[in-house]
C-alpha cells in the first residue's frame, strides 16, 4: 500500500489519468450510431474551455501548445488557483507538527505546474498536454493512437522539437470526474463550500483522426511549468523541482541536469519515490512507486 504523502499524490494523480484511459478505451470499443454535429465550437481561451460554455459531447476547436509531458493536475485553472489558496489557508496541525518538507510538497503540486510523461504503449490511445503559456492553464488531450504516429508525431519531427509544437485541435469533449482533487480536498480538510461545485468535474478532449483533428500551425513559442523528482530520505519526503520553458530543447537539457545534481547534492542517500518522465527517466534506479504497479491497479496491464 502506497500510504506516504507524495506516493499517495502520484497514485491519486496517476489514477485520474487512468480514469480518462479506461472511460475512453471503453467509449472507443463501442458501437455507435450517432453521427457527430457538424457544428464545430470556437474556444479561445482554455479558461473557455473549462467553463459552461463548453459540454460533454461537443466538438471545439482551440489553439494552443501541445506536448507528449501532460499536466499532472487535471482541472480548471480557476481550481487549481483556488486548492492552491486554500490549502494555505487551512494547512492542517497534523502537517505542520510532523515533517515541514510534507508541506513543501503540497504547495509545490497544488500550485498547478508539473508536468509528466508516461507511456502509453499498451493504450489505444496517445496523452498529450494542451496549453496556453502556462502549465496551470491547460487540459488532457487523447488522441488516437494510430492518427497519431500517421500523423501528429511527424509534426513534432517537422518543427525539430520532440518537446512541444503549436496547434489548433479540433476534438470532441468528454468527461472524467476529478478524483484526485476530491481526495486532496478530504485531505487537506477544505470547507467544501470554498471550492465551486461545478469546478469538481473534469473535462478532457479526444481526437480521433476522424471527425476531430490536429493542424500543426508552427514551431512552439513559450510553456512554462515544472519537473520533478520526489524523493525520500530518513523519514522525510521531499518534491525536488526545477521551473523552465517546456518548448525549449536547451532549456529541458540544461534545467534536467540541474535536477540531478539538485537531487544528488541535497539527497545523497535519499530513495527515489517517482520522477516526472517515465519514458526516459533521468534517474535510472529503483522507485518506490513502480509504473508497472500503477498500471496494474489502474489499468489492468
Amino acid at each position: 500500500m502506497i500510504d506516504l504523502v507524495i506516493g499517495a499524490l502520484v497514485e491519486s494523480a496517476f489514477g485520474t489519468l487512468a480514469t480518462a484511459v479506461i472511460e475512453q478505451k471503453i467509449e472507443h470499443k463501442t458501437p455507435s450510431n450517432h453521427v457527430p454535429s457538424q457544428e464545430v465550437i470556437e474556444v479561445h481561451k482554455i479558461k473557455e474551455f473549462w467553463g459552461t460554455k463548453v459540454k460533454p459531447g461537443e466538438r471545439i476547436r482551440i489553439a494552443g501548445t501541445i506536448s507528449p509531458y501532460v499536466p499532472m493536475m487535471l482541472g480548471p485553472p480557476k481550481l487549481k488557483m483556488d486548492l492552491h489558496r486554500e490549502y494555505r489557508r487551512h494547512i492542517p496541525k497534523e502537517d505542520y507538527e510532523s515533517l515541514k518538507t510534507v508541506v513543501d510538497a503540497y504547495l509545490a503540486f497544488t500550485a498547478g505546474q508539473m508536468v509528466w510523461r508516461i507511456p502509453m504503449d499498451e493504450s489505444p490511445w496517445m496523452a498529450l498536454g494542451l496549453y496556453q503559456c502556462i502549465v496551470r492553464n491547460s487540459a488532457l488531450l487523447l488522441v488516437d493512437k494510430e492518427y497519431y504516429e500517421k500523423t501528429v508525431e511527424k509534426y513534432f519531427i517537422k518543427a525539430a522539437n520532440p518537446l512541444a509544437i503549436d496547434a489548433e485541435v479540433v476534438g470532441t469533449v468528454s468527461h472524467i470526474p476529478n478524483t484526485l482533487v476530491h481526495s486532496l480536498l478530504e485531505k487537506f480538510k477544505i470547507p467544501a463550500r470554498k471550492i465551486r461545485p461545478e469546478l469538481l468535474d473534469t473535462k478532457i478532449l479526444v481526437v480521433d483522426g476522424k471527425d476531430t483533428k490536429i493542424k500543426y500551425t508552427g514551431k512552439p513559442r513559450y510553456l512554462d511549468g515544472d519537473i520533478w523528482v520526489a524523493v525520500e530520505y530518513e523519514g522525510e519526503e521531499f518534491f525536488v523541482t526545477r521551473f523552465l520553458d517546456l518548448t525549449d530543447i536547451e532549456d529541458m537539457r540544461d534545467e534536467t541536469e540541474a535536477l540531478k545534481r539538485d537531487v544528488e547534492r541535497y539527497i545523497p542517500r535519499g530513495n527515489i519515490i517517482f520522477q516526472f518522465d517515465q519514458v526516459d527517466p533521468i534517474l535510472p534506479m529503483y522507485q518506490r512507486v513502480s509504473l508497472d504497479e500503477l498500471k496494474r491497479r489502474f489499468i489492468g496491464i
